[in-house]
């Protein structure tokens, strides 16, 4: 997918994902990185699998962890150094207003793959 950009619409990442994103500058013709992005049936990202406890996040492209593998989104990096399974719900492009209107209209689709 060279020179493709993830982006979400109407507030939901793409489900089932698993691609790799090239991206390139755009005043230079080298290539600045490739990152792989894996999604479940609700668009969720990749989750640590911990243990005992669950921690879930929610937030913008800064929690989805946009132009990271999905090792190094830092839910994941916290449920590695916490033990805790975490769940990456975090949408590109959107504020915590938006995800919370989205939150009340989807609950159970949402919350779907989270115990």
């Amino acid at each position: 997918n060279k020179g493709r950009y993830l982006h979400a619409s109407s507030f939901r990442v793409q489900p089932n994902l698993d691609e790799e994103f090239s991206l390139f500058g755009k005043f230079s013709k080298g290539l600045k990185y490739t990152v792989h992005y894996k999604t479940d049936d609700t668009g969720m990202r990749k989750a640590f699998p911990g243990k005992d406890k669950n921690l879930v996040f929610i937030g913008c492209s800064y929690t989805f962890g946009q132009g990271l593998n999905d090792e190094e989104s830092f839910p994941y990096m916290i449920g590695k150094k916490t033990g805790y399974r975490t769940f990456n719900k975090g949408i590109p492009g959107s504020g915590p207003l938006n995800i919370l209107d989205h939150i009340r209209e989807t609950k159970e689709e949402y919350f779907k793959n989270i115990p």
